[in-house]
């Protein structure tokens, strides 16, 4: 069952509630925007087809790193030099947001940041750690709200 307020905020807030699936709401500034939400939803459901997005939503970049770091790096080849990445991908202000809020241009931004301290193969090497955590979210981790990783659109 599909509900639709609007409360003091201004924005249009619903709230889909059915069995055997995750309560999800989400805010929408036009009503015709939620109601094109709802009906999407509650089709994929009723085909069984819905994947649930808060995955990538609800899952920080630090989040991520972490499961990264525990799952796949010790697989790796270059362990070490692995690990230190992660800690200083870490401790950077990105790695509080969502994976789902991260877009190329913060990414961007942190290259041409980093380009004034390191040499252009650190920065390249730091940029494939996370284009591949995306690539792994995606493939392994279902977290199917990554369609296109931000990463693949920065040069």
């Amino acid at each position: 069952m599909a509900t639709v307020r609007k409360p003091a905020s201004g924005k249009w807030n619903t709230q889909i509630r059915r069995k055997r699936h995750p309560t999800i709401s989400k805010f929408f500034i036009a009503q015709k925007d939620a109601y094109i939400w709802i009906r999407n939803i509650e089709s994929d459901m009723d085909k069984g087809i819905f994947i649930n997005p808060s995955g990538a939503e609800n899952t920080t970049l630090a989040e991520a790193l972490i499961r990264y770091r525990n799952e796949v790096t010790p697989s790796k080849k270059g362990i070490s030099r692995e690990l230190e990445q992660i800690t200083m991908w870490i401790k950077h202000r990105l790695s509080k947001r969502s994976l789902s809020s991260l877009k190329s241009a913060d990414f961007a931004k942190y290259r041409d940041v980093r380009l004034k301290e390191v040499a252009p193969g650190t920065a390249k090497l730091e940029l494939a750690l996370i284009s591949h955590l995306f690539t792994i979210a995606k493939k392994e981790w279902a977290f199917l709200l990554i369609i296109l990783h931000p990463i693949s659109r920065v040069s």
